[in-house]
């Protein structure tokens, strides 16, 4: 039998997996957005299939589901590769493939995209934007979508091309760990090489003793180059790993610092 899945409709879901985020609920999460972006699919295999059939198939993808949004994507390919070939007899396979993924990838995309890539890109964005170049925000968005874009892509394509073959084969080679490691390893350099010029605590604060005029920031300077950067990147890390939020850590930050500018201790 000729696949009925075309490249085209596997492209209908990459296009519409980039909505995924516009439907949510607390109750099914992501269920109404999975079901809608596989809905090119389900028109396609279902097509001469009895209304009952269909209407299974409707049910099966309004059942709870909650990921990282653009690791769906080889959920997604799986999902359809088994639509195409099993269809309903795979009923209580693709929910339970569905549920057995979603978790590990949640984990795995929060860490690589929002708490690596996302960081890095703005990173470099803000390095540019705080000289005053407007190609900052454009560099960073370029950044950012090449890879995001690039997951859901792929990952469908993938997913659908590879089937379960595609998980063991991850598995099996340890690629995740290790580009999980490289990402984290690269994100942490990056970000604390940028410090020093992202955090700035200047004091115009000089203390005059005779003819002799000392200024602190200058002294600081001496001892170690951006010294008190340095400490409230390593006190706001700290106050995160006790679990502070850190928009506390934020407007704790600006209500100390409005009043030292105020007082002239700050720059």
């Amino acid at each position: 039998m000729a696949e009925k899945i075309t490249k085209k409709d596997l492209n209908k879901l990459f296009w519409r997996l980039n909505l995924f985020q516009v439907s949510w609920n607390y109750e099914r999460m992501q269920a109404l957005a999975y079901l809608y972006t596989m809905v090119p699919v389900l028109k396609k295999v279902y097509a001469d299939k009895p209304k009952e059939g269909r209407s299974q198939a409707i049910a099966r993808h309004l059942e709870f589901f909650n990921t990282m949004p653009s690791f769906a994507a080889p959920v997604l390919g799986i999902t359809a590769a088994l639509e195409e070939k099993e269809g309903n007899s795979a009923s209580s396979v693709i929910s339970a493939l569905k549920i057995a993924l979603m978790g590990p990838l949640a984990g795995l995309g929060d860490s690589l995209i929002w708490l690596t890539w996302m960081p890095i890109c703005m990173s470099i964005g803000a390095s540019f934007a705080s000289k005053g170049n407007p190609i900052g925000l454009l560099l960073a968005l370029l950044m950012f979508n090449v890879v995001n874009v690039g997951i859901k892509y792929f990952g469908i394509h993938m997913g659908y091309n590879q089937g379960s073959k595609m998980l063991d084969n991850i598995k099996e080679s340890n690629v995740v760990q290790r580009y999980t490691t490289m990402a984290t390893i690269l994100g942490l350099l990056l970000v604390g090489g940028l410090i020093p010029q992202l955090v700035a605590i200047p004091i115009p604060v000089a203390l005059t003793i005779g003819k002799m005029s000392v200024k602190i920031q200058e002294l600081l300077d001496g001892i170690v180059p951006s010294l008190l950067p340095m400490l409230l990147t390593l006190l706001c890390a700290r106050l995160i790993k006790k679990r502070i939020n850190a928009v506390f850590i934020l407007l704790g930050i600006i209500v100390i610092a409005i009043p030292l500018v105020a007082l002239g201790v700050l720059g």
